[in-house]
This record gives structure tokens, sequence and C-alpha cells, in this order.
């Protein structure tokens, strides 16, 4: 089976969804390239260690109960290097009741294919209404002007 380029993406956006919803922290942090940066919760995680180590300390204390709901995502790809912007809704499940929301943003992503497979190099995660960090940008598509726009 040949999966292109653009599906192998979606895969690694999927999966760090659903790894990081089951808490499988070594996993997750094999879709990083080993230099990886993840900036969470006023840290910044550098390579896989440091994800595995410090990530589970940021995140809320009701295992299996939360859902990543990851969808839309915008696609570039530079030869090896590419951009990936997902929306993201992020929703915790208490034992009674219903699910409540309790994230809405977009995810940055920063991917780069090292051995034949896509990995990520940056995760970056921005709620909606706030600013971008400084070195991001939007998809060219959401430009108003693509020939005003200088990366």
């Amino acid at each position: 089976m040949v999966v292109n380029d653009y599906e192998a993406i979606r895969r690694v956006i999927a999966l760090h969804a659903q790894l990081l919803d089951e808490r499988r922290w070594p996993e997750l942090a094999a879709l990083f390239c080993p230099d990886g940066v993840l900036p969470w919760g006023g840290n910044t995680f550098r390579g896989r260690k440091e994800i595995i180590e410090g990530l589970p300390e940021t995140q809320p204390k009701i295992p299996h109960r939360i859902k990543h709901f990851v969808y839309a995502p915008v696609i570039e790809i530079y030869g090896n290097d590419a951009r990936a912007w997902s929306d993201v809704i992020v929703s915790l499940v208490p034992e009674a009741g219903p699910a409540e929301m309790s994230f809405v943003g977009r995810y940055h992503d920063h991917l780069r294919r090292e051995n034949g497979r896509w990995l990520l190099s940056k995760h970056i995660t921005v709620k909606t209404g706030d600013a971008l960090p400084d070195d991001e940008r939007l998809p060219s598509g959401l430009y108003a002007d693509d020939r005003t726009h200088q990366d």
C-alpha cells in the first residue's frame, strides 16, 4: 500500500490526538523528531525524553476521560518539511453528566520527513482568540491577497 504525504501527515495529526487521549506518552513522543519541540502549559519540552517526563504533569488528572477532536487540517508541503494547521476542540467527560468543552483552538504543526516518515518537529497549540507566537503564521490560503504575503 502506498500512502501519499498528505495522508501520512493527517495520520500523524490523528495519532497525536488519540495517543494524548489515551495517555500513551512513549508512543506520543515517538511521533516527534528526536529534537522535536512541544511548548505547552508554560513549559517547552525539547526532545522525546522531556515530552515523556514532562507532558503528563500538565494534563488533567482524569485518565481516559478527555477527548481531542482534531479536524480540517490544512497541509502545505515544502520538500522534506511541512506545515499543518488543524482546528481542535477538547472535551472533558465527567463520570456522570454531559461532556464539557474545555478548549477550542488550532494546532500549528511543523513536520519533517526523516527516514521516510513524517514526524512532528514542533507542535504549537493556540487558543481561539489568542495571538499567534511571533514565529508562527497562518496557511497561505488564509491571506486575503497571497501576493502581499511575505514568508
